[in-house]
């Protein structure tokens, strides 16, 4: 779905659902969450599986911080 920030998506991770947003801005894919924030570069992936990667990595790191 779209927003005003982007485009909303669920990932499941650690056995819970998570959800980012994301927009492409140039060559990256910007994924913003309530646990962080991300710019990633795009490469040849679609920027969808880029996004759920990068949320991923948010969900990951913000759970080794606690």
């Amino acid at each position: 779905m779209l927003t005003p920030h982007g485009y909303t998506f669920t990932v499941t991770a650690r056995g819970q659902k998570w959800r980012g947003t994301w927009a492409v801005e140039g060559k990256d894919v910007c994924v913003s969450s309530a646990f962080g924030s991300a710019r990633v570069p795009k490469g040849r992936k679609k920027p969808t599986a880029v996004a759920e990667e990068a949320l991923k990595g948010l969900v990951d790191d913000w759970a080794a911080r606690r």
